[in-house]
């Protein structure tokens, strides 16, 4: 894999994260909240993907799936990561 194809993986693992958690709240509720007509939200959301991905990289990963799952795990990375540094 080059460097482009890692960054994609690692990006659609993060989109992922945000695909099934919108999936949970179509199942709740009808409507989705307030929060994902934002563009502010979309901003970050896109954000942190950028980051999934740039994480792959610097990871050097060079397997797709490997790729995807730290993209999936880098939203939880940072906010774990958030905590730690407000104590």
């Amino acid at each position: 894999m080059n460097l482009a194809e890692t960054f994609i993986a690692g990006f659609l693992g993060s989109v992922a994260i945000e695909i099934v958690a919108m999936d949970e709240l179509f199942h709740k509720n009808s409507r989705l909240p307030k929060r994902y007509h934002l563009f502010s939200f979309w901003c970050v959301r896109v954000f942190l993907a950028c980051m999934g991905g740039a994480l792959a990289c610097f990871y050097g990963i060079q397997n797709a799936v490997a790729a995807f799952q730290i993209g999936a795990s880098t939203p939880a990375v940072i906010k774990s990561l958030a905590k730690v540094q407000r104590r």
